[in-house]
């Protein structure tokens, strides 16, 4: 039996979160990348058209798109807690560069979050 494509997404194409999407894109084995995200337009088209995928500047659009499953945030760390609730409250895995957040209080919190969204962290 096949396991399912898992179809991903990279927010935030600094120079760690481009790395992810040249991985994702070519060495992951039952991982498809979909599609970039990040503020920088020029960056995230850019890394889009290299890589033959979908491009976003919106996060909140980025997550709404139904082909995406899982999500990778390589984005400042004071970002990771929004963010990781807002994946996860739609519905997508998240993997996320480190640290976790910021504070214990802000991990326990994504962490509860994740767990009730039935998704994971």
């Amino acid at each position: 039996m096949s396991q399912k494509e898992i179809k991903v997404g990279i927010a935030g194409l600094g120079r760690i979160g481009r790395l992810h999407a040249e991985i994702f894109n070519y060495h992951v084995d039952g991982a498809k990348l979909v599609s970039v995200m990040d503020v920088v337009e020029n960056l995230a088209k850019n890394v889009a058209d290299k890589l033959k995928v979908k491009w976003f500047t919106n996060y909140s659009t980025f997550l709404k798109d139904p082909e995406l499953d899982a999500v990778v945030i390589a984005t400042p760390t004071f970002l990771h807690k929004d963010m990781i609730i807002q994946a996860v409250e739609e519905g997508k895995h998240v993997f996320t560069e480190k640290p976790l957040t910021v504070t214990v209080s802000e991990a326990k919190e994504v962490i509860k979050a994740a767990e009730k969204a039935g998704v994971k962290l």
